[in-house]
């Protein structure tokens, strides 16, 4: 900030110095409740063979994986640039996130097989975030 004769922008970022609670609780569930949706749209495109369709859809998945991780330890996260690898720095993030995040991505390929394969890899992340974040997702 090069100026803020008010104190304006100042108290606004004092303000916004703590992650809330709330908003820490709601982020995590609503990012895995998304992720599952989007795993879930994912296996029908993995069905046709739809490899843009798949990494769309896991793109979206890896990104709110690391939004929920931001989250649960309680640090923002303005957007995806660097997410993964910011997550995987945070303390309680998953064993070996950023690895797994960035593999869900790394060799879609063009096959049912493979894609599903990735679809199982990016299944296995969800379920160690919510792990992580203490997320009962029998419900």
């Amino acid at each position: 900030m090069l100026a803020d004769p008010t104190g304006a922008l100042t108290r606004l970022r004092e303000a916004a110095r703590d992650y809330p609670p709330a908003l820490r609780d709601r982020v995590v569930t609503t990012s895995l409740w998304e992720a599952d949706f989007a795993l879930a749209v994912a296996r029908e495109g993995a069905g046709r063979g739809d490899t843009t369709c798949v990494a769309g859809c896991l793109f979206r998945v890896v990104g709110l994986c690391a939004h929920a991780v931001h989250a649960h330890a309680g640090a923002w996260l303005i957007n995806e640039k660097g997410a993964v690898d910011a997550a995987a720095a945070l303390s309680g993030a998953p064993l070996d996130f950023a690895e797994a995040a960035h593999g869900v991505l790394a060799c879609l390929g063009r096959s049912v097989i493979d894609l599903e394969a990735a679809l199982r890899t990016a299944g296995l992340l969800v379920e160690a975030v919510a792990a992580t974040c203490g997320v009962d997702r029998r419900k």
